[in-house]
């Protein structure tokens, strides 16, 4: 039987504060086509002699009010690899799409140990070729540049994996305050565009309804609204819930509702206690914390004129659930079977 390892992926995040190390991890995840996939004679010059420029100011002062002895992300990424590999005993390795710790040398750590096939798991519930696409395409481009290359199998999604739903039911009901009227389903934006080069002809007509429940594979915005219906049906709640969609920059159009403007008819509705949880993370990190836990709750509540609440649930991080379900996943995967 081969010896099999573990490569655990997340986006990534600058190391520090300084201008130095933002303007780096900007640079780096702007740059890449499926991040912002247009022509590379435009966004070469526009990442590198603008955005990235400019930009680090914007993202430190976000940064600054979560920032505990690092960032988030990467405590919270640690501390998950650190659990696994105390429940498995297997051997498993931490890589960053962008910055630190490489893919490369996630695999190279892996192959030190005496891996002969390395399991990918980028840990991103909900497919979307900027995330996971972007993940998987830069562990193959690392394996491709080693004199020899790893045998790598890739878990690609588990947007409605049964461990996965109910580890993020069991974190509802664990957090959710009793006086919730609504429960917000917040997943991290995508242009539609996006959709439609992965196969998703029908992107651009659905955006003003829930997607259905047959839909084509790598469409991000039906598994999102998948995941949100499998939580709903494990909870086995009565409340209303919503899905929307957060975190979209410039003026091209993104998938929709957009959680800033879903907020508005939310209100008008009469909501007053709503509650945000964020599926598509499974980290807390920039996103959750800073815009969801502080923008967002203030915009709810001056919408509200200080009559409401917003709660901002905490993701996965090291949920007893979210553990457990990863340790079986991976148990199983030494032992030759397929756990999704």
């Amino acid at each position: 039987m081969p010896q099999r390892g573990f490569l655990l992926l997340n986006l990534g995040t600058p190391r520090s504060l300084s201008y130095l190390d933002i303007y780096r991890f900007l640079s780096q995840f702007l740059s890449d086509w499926r991040v912002l996939d247009i022509p590379a004679l435009i966004r070469y010059p526009l990442v590198y002699g603008v955005i990235a420029l400019l930009r680090p100011w914007k993202v430190r002062k976000a940064y600054q009010s979560i920032w505990d002895n690092g960032s988030p992300l990467m405590t919270h990424s640690t501390k998950l690899l650190s659990a696994l590999k105390n429940n498995t005993g297997l051997p498993m390795a931490l890589g960053m799409t962008y910055q630190q710790p490489s893919i490369k040398e996630g695999l190279k750590e892996l192959l030190a140990e005496g891996c002969d096939e390395i399991i990918v798991l980028p840990l991103f519930p909900q497919y979307a070729a900027a995330s996971s696409g972007a993940a998987i395409g830069a562990v193959y481009a690392a394996a491709a540049q080693m004199w020899d290359p790893p045998v790598l199998r890739v878990i690609k999604d588990f947007y409605i994996d049964k461990g996965y739903i109910s580890a993020q039911a069991q974190l509802i009901k664990d957090h959710a305050p009793q006086e919730c009227d609504l429960l917000v389903f917040s997943f991290h934006g995508v242009p539609i565009r996006q959709l439609e080069k992965s196969g998703c002809s029908g992107a651009t007509l659905c955006q003003k309804q829930d997607c259905p429940a047959s839909f084509p594979p790598n469409c991000y915005r039906s598994q999102c609204f998948a995941t949100a219906r499998a939580i709903m049906a494990d909870l086995g709640w009565d409340k209303p819930f919503r899905v929307a969609f957060q975190s979209r920059l410039g003026p091209i159009p993104w998938i929709k509702p957009y959680l800033d403007h879903a907020l508005e008819s939310w209100a008008d509705e009469g909501f007053k206690n709503i509650v945000v949880a964020s599926p598509s993370f499974t980290a807390d990190c920039l996103e959750t914390l800073e815009e969801i836990g502080e923008e967002t709750r203030e915009e709810w509540e001056s919408l509200t004129q200080g009559q409401g609440s917003l709660t901002a649930l905490p993701c996965l991080n090291t949920h007893p659930l979210w553990v457990e379900t990863l340790s079986q996943w991976a148990l199983a995967v030494a032992e030759g079977h397929q756990p999704l």
